[in-house]
C-alpha cells in the first residue's frame, strides 16, 4: 500500500472531519497500522464483498475490536486504485456516526496518526 487516507482528528459528535491527513510510503503506512492496532489489538475485519476491475479494487467489510474495554463494530468500504499492477492509492470509508455511537470519539486512536 502506498497511500493511505488517514483521518488526523476523529469526527466531533457534529461529525466533521476537522482534517485529513495522506500516509505515503511503506514505512509509514506500515507505522499508521501499527499505532492503530496497539490501541485496538483485537481488531478484526470479516470481508463481505469484493470487487475487482481492470484499475482498481473495492472492499466492503464488518470492522470490530475494542477500545478502552469497549467493544465496537461498523461497516466499511475500501477502494483502492491499481496502477501498473500495484497499489497507487487507498482510500477507507467508515461508518463514523456509528463507530462514535458506540466508543466516543476515541482519543487514544486520533491521537496516534
Amino acid at each position: 500500500m502506498s497511500t493511505i487516507a488517514a483521518n488526523g482528528d476523529m469526527p466531533r459528535k457534529d461529525n466533521r472531519l476537522d482534517r485529513v491527513a495522506l500516509v505515503n510510503g511503506r514505512v509509514p503506512v506500515r507505522d499508521l497500522i501499527g499505532s492503530l492496532l496497539r490501541f485496538v489489538p483485537d481488531l478484526h475485519f470479516e470481508a463481505k464483498r469484493f470487487y475487482v476491475g481492470p484499475d482498481h479494487i473495492v472492499l466492503e467489510y464488518g470492522m470490530s475490536g475494542t477500545s478502552d474495554g469497549t467493544h465496537f463494530v461498523c461497516d466499511g468500504v475500501d477502494v483502492i486504485a491499481v496502477t501498473d499492477g500495484l497499489v497507487a492509492r487507498k482510500d477507507t470509508y467508515l461508518d463514523l456516526v456509528a463507530l462514535i455511537d458506540q466508543v466516543g470519539v476515541l482519543p487514544q486512536i486520533a491521537a496516534a496518526v
